[in-house]
């Protein structure tokens, strides 16, 4: 996924775990307060900076959505799939 739609105030280090116990740093999007949709959380949209950009948002949308179809078992949520098949979706967003 392209980050560099997202200003750096939304931008925060994380520390992801690697094989055989070493680790090293990212930036990922800070995760907005509340939950999506929910009454008193966030709209995903806006947090995306997308507000005004329906049809930008909206290819997103649907191609995120291809990418999982055509990689993930659509009787299991996403926890319940494999962490290789997680793994592959993730990588094609990013390549996206």
């Amino acid at each position: 996924m392209d980050t560099s739609l997202y200003s750096n105030a939304l931008m925060r280090p994380c520390t992801c775990k690697l094989k055989e116990g070493t680790q090293r740093t990212k930036k990922l999007i800070q995760k907005p307060p509340g939950i999506a949709g929910k009454s008193g959380g966030y709209d995903l949209r806006e947090a995306m900076g997308l507000s005004k950009k329906t049809r930008r948002y909206n290819g997103y949308l649907k191609s995120v959505r291809a990418l999982g179809e055509s990689v993930l078992d659509p009787r299991k949520t996403w926890r319940h799939q494999p962490a290789v098949r997680r793994a592959e979706v993730i990588a094609l967003v990013r390549i996206n």
